[in-house]
């Protein structure tokens, strides 16, 4: 197959954004750390790959708040509401789980921990966060993934749902690590539901993140040939100082780029594929 490139290698600065219209698919942000012990009250381990992962879907969004879960009483139990800032508020509900609290930064609770603070969520059943604003981007830190089912169930307001499952190692041993994270900017939604936990091996949730569509950022444009969209190509981000990103163009002939430095110029470069 050749390829040849197709007119666009556009310099921008910040301040040119391009703006993509046309339907694409969410973008998952993952990782995860695998504990190394068996048995209950393991010892914490370090996350570096959560931690990563975590902090490229955070500089995505702008003017977000973080629930770390250390403004409430420790053994308070579902439902609570979080004040997410310009991102609005948030209910948790789910009579068996609660708030929970560890001290010593060494220590778990049967494998799970708080990421930040002392307190965190401790899950002993399934629960669902409702949203009073739709959102575009949501992410969190989960401990002690063992054998359960870790299942997200995503609603907007029409009752249409989408499901992910977080795709860590099954069997993990006793306090793992991961960061789960998506960005949907055509699936809004107003409440997320967390299965599979059940009351015999819980998780631990922390750091709770949310962004509307307003919130967002990213680079993102779309491409035709004589008004048809060229969904036959690749496109690459590139900026001095950073990985080079490449995508595929989407059936729309879109993309979207969300992993970027906006203090720095950047230049979209097209490969057209010729079949």
């Amino acid at each position: 197959m050749k390829k040849g490139f197709l007119i666009l290698g556009i310099l921008l600065s910040w301040n040119f954004l391009i703006i993509g219209i046309a339907l694409s698919e969410p973008v998952i942000f993952f990782d995860e750390d695998v504990s190394k012990y068996n048995g209950n009250d393991v010892p914490r381990i370090d996350y570096p790959k959560s931690t990563t992962v975590s902090k490229k879907f955070f500089k995505n969004l702008n003017k977000t708040n973080v629930e770390s879960f250390e403004s409430f009483e420790p053994d308070e139990h579902l439902p609570i509401t979080i004040n997410f800032g310009d991102a609005g508020n948030a209910t948790l509900k789910g009579e068996t789980n609660q708030i929970y609290k560890i001290e010593d930064p060494k220590k778990t609770h049967s494998g799970t921990f708080p990421t930040s603070g002392n307190n965190y969520l401790l899950s002993l059943g399934d629960f669902y966060i409702e949203f009073e604003k739709e959102q575009s981007a949501f992410g969190f830190f989960i401990t002690d993934l063992e054998i359960n089912s870790a299942k997200l169930i995503f609603e907007n307001t029409k009752g249409e749902a989408k499901s992910f499952h977080i795709p860590y190692t099954r069997p993990s041993k006793s306090g793992s690590v991961a960061f789960w994270g998506i960005i949907d900017t055509e699936f809004s939604f107003n409440k997320v539901t967390f299965a599979g936990q059940n009351n015999k091996d819980g998780f631990g949730f922390d750091d709770f993140i949310i962004g509307t569509k307003e919130q967002l950022s990213y680079i993102s444009g779309c491409i035709a040939v004589k008004d048809n969209p060229l969904s036959q190509g690749k496109v690459m981000l590139m900026q001095s100082g950073e990985i080079f990103q490449s995508i595929q163009l989407d059936k729309n002939g879109c993309y979207k780029f969300y992993d970027y430095n906006e203090s720095k110029p950047f230049s979209v470069v097209i490969r057209k594929s010729d079949n």
